[in-house]
């Protein structure tokens, strides 16, 4: 089974207290999209605010052998949105609960029909 990755925050590629804009992504309706976050070693899982109505489906954390983290996301767009209608999320971590530094990403999801070959038929 082989799946698309939608969104990618990178926490780990530097120590920029700059918040990440992700590029745009779409999701298709009644379906739903992933989102895959690295987070230095020592920083917390992010907090996940997601607009309603999506919803978060699942969510997995792992740390590696170098005792970074990776967060896997599963979102779900409900079949009673509008095809063409925009949500907002956020990512937000800090290193522990002293928070002495804090990181945060935002992007938009925009609800499509679905997946479309942008190549011509042949």
């Amino acid at each position: 089974m082989s799946f698309k990755l939608d969104i990618v925050v990178d926490f780990a590629a530097g120590s920029s207290t700059k918040p990440i804009n992700v590029p745009e992504c779409s999701a298709p309706l009644n379906g739903g999209l992933t989102a895959l976050v690295f987070l230095p070693k020592g920083f917390t899982p992010p907090d996940l605010t997601l607009q309603p109505p999506l919803r978060l489906a699942s969510k997995t954390v792992t740390v590696d052998e170098r005792g970074d983290t990776v967060c896997f996301y599963v979102f779900y767009v409900p079949p009673n949105v509008s095809l063409g209608d925009c949500f907002d999320y956020s990512f937000s971590t800090s290193d522990g609960p002293v928070r002495r530094e804090t990181r945060s990403a935002n992007g938009t999801i925009d609800v499509s029909a679905g997946d479309v070959d942008p190549s011509p038929s042949k």
